[in-house]
């Protein structure tokens, strides 16, 4: 059953992948709004499992998207800011597919390791949270600049 569970979000993550890069390169809305739904497909089945873990994914999910939509569709993104942006933004999603379902699974299953892993996964969290948080600071003074 976990390894089934695993092709699954394995296949999720390549079309979000792929979705990601077709958002990089393009402005067209309709294909933002395909990348937004299949994130979303891949979000709530990477949760599915753990669904105390589902409230807190999805106002992620929200914030993310609603900051994502509000700035291709202000077209504030510069060439060179908007491709630091999506890459840790892939990242954040990166994080929350491997390292906190993937870990948490089997810190579960070796209960002592289970705070450690948990540490290890926030830390990595919080890193990818903050470049995010760089990356669009710095999206926005680029922005007033030009």
């Amino acid at each position: 059953m976990f390894v089934q569970t695993s092709l699954m979000k394995n296949f999720f993550f390549y079309l979000v992948l792929l979705c990601f890069f077709i958002a990089i390169f393009s402005k067209d809305i309709f294909k933002v709004i395909f990348f937004l739904v299949l994130m979303i497909l891949f979000i709530m089945f990477t949760f599915s499992p753990f669904i105390s873990f589902m409230p807190f994914a999805l106002i992620l999910l929200v914030f993310f998207s609603g900051v994502f939509l509000f700035l291709v569709y202000c077209g504030t993104f510069s060439s060179v800011y908007k491709s630091f942006f999506f890459f840790n933004f892939f990242f954040l999603i990166f994080f929350f597919n491997f390292f906190f379902y993937d870990f948490l699974i089997f810190s579960l299953s070796f209960f002592s390791f289970f705070f450690s892993f948990y540490i290890f996964s926030f830390i990595f969290f919080i890193i990818f949270f903050l470049l995010f948080l760089f990356f669009l600071g710095l999206n926005f003074i680029g922005s007033f600049r030009s």
